[in-house]
């Protein structure tokens, strides 16, 4: 759990801090420092947030089972499933602008 804790937020020992200090680098070289510290910030608490809950998992004694279950209504879950019928349809279906991007991005990077 540490491990995957340690690879999903991207921290230095993980080859994805690579990535996300290059992205840094360059949002900062471009002189978009607004969008630098929204980012920043967003991301230090997605990282906080599943720090905490990664590091209560580990680290904190098991609670004593009660036998009750938490009864989950369905339309609990229609945002998950929007949001997955979203990313199918975009991965199959990608609009022009993404694909011109994603071409762009490619012509750039060095050869």
């Amino acid at each position: 759990m540490l491990l995957i804790f340690i690879s999903i937020t991207a921290m230095p020992p993980s080859g994805m801090f690579i990535s996300e200090f290059l992205i840094f680098k360059s949002l900062f070289e471009s002189h978009h420092i607004w969008l630098f510290i929204f980012i920043l910030l967003l991301l230090t608490m997605i990282m906080w947030a599943l720090g905490k809950n990664i590091f209560s998992m580990l680290f904190l004694p098991l609670e004593e089972p009660t036998g009750k279950f938490v009864k989950i209504h369905s339309w609990e879950s229609l945002t998950q499933f929007g949001l997955l019928t979203t990313a199918i349809y975009l991965g199959l279906n990608p609009p022009d602008v993404f694909v011109k991007l994603i071409h762009d991005a490619i012509l750039l990077l060095p050869k």
